[in-house]
């Protein structure tokens, strides 16, 4: 299941909220069409090319996809590579650069743990909280 945008951010209900998200919509890597590039150009990097990541690109091409592990590797972590592509495609989107608030947690804290949702969205509630007093 694709994460959306909108379980990401929290919209403010303005006319470019809905001009961002389609913008975004836009950008977003198709499992459906990386695991096709896999599985008929995976020892050439094609799935890797599409996704953005041109060194695995070059080095899926030189190695013929890494004499062909590299391919069964990833067809098996595919959706991961593909959320981890469109998630690099937010974050250098205009989305990320009109002050919509985060929810997702993200990597706070530097240990790289992953939060709960229930856990980000009391950090987040916490957070509001903060910000209405300090007005």
């Amino acid at each position: 299941m694709r994460p959306r945008l909108e379980d990401t951010f929290r919209f403010d209900g303005s006319g470019r909220d809905q001009e961002l998200l389609l913008e975004y919509n836009g950008e977003r890597k198709s499992l459906c069409i990386a695991y096709l590039l896999c599985i008929f150009g995976g020892i050439f990097g094609l799935h890797r090319l599409y996704l953005g990541d041109s060194r695995m690109c070059f080095m899926y091409a030189v190695s013929l996809g890494l004499f062909g592990f590299g391919v069964v590797f990833d067809l098996c972590f595919l959706p991961t590579l593909v959320a981890q592509a469109n998630a690099a495609s937010l974050a250098t989107s205009p989305v990320a650069d009109n002050g919509l608030q985060s929810v997702s947690g993200g990597s706070e804290g530097g240990g790289g743990e992953s939060r709960s949702s229930r856990e980000r969205l009391e950090l987040e509630r916490e957070r509001e909280r903060e910000r209405e007093l300090a007005r």
